[in-house]
């Protein structure tokens, strides 16, 4: 697969890959805005790498983030990739529900 220099999209989309470049293939707007979309941005070096996902495609978006870093075609990093990573958990933390914790009344 062959990796667009300039944003660092692929050329074609491997099947199964959900959420993740083109959005548009997998989601209809009215579904992405019920879901919800996250994007995750890195400028570097005059090259764009942008990421578009849902939050049930964070899992996925890891993994590509470990492609993108062992591709010889992109001057995107394992560095970066680890950066991007901490950044989609913690905003998968921030999105996950609040347990509730109920306690038994001593009343």
């Amino acid at each position: 697969m062959g990796f667009n220099r300039v944003s660092g999209v692929p050329r074609e989309e491997p099947r199964g890959e959900r959420g993740i470049f083109p959005i548009e293939n997998h989601l209809t707007e009215t579904a992405a805005m019920e879901r919800g979309v996250n994007v995750l941005a890195l400028m570097k070096n005059g090259e764009r790498y942008v990421f578009l996902y849902d939050d049930e495609s964070s899992s996925t978006l890891l993994q590509t983030l470990g492609r993108y870093a062992g591709s010889d075609e992109l001057s995107f990093s394992w560095y970066d990739a680890a950066v991007l990573s901490q950044k989609v958990r913690r905003t998968r933390r921030e999105t996950e529900p609040m347990p509730i914790i109920q306690r038994e009344s001593q009343w």
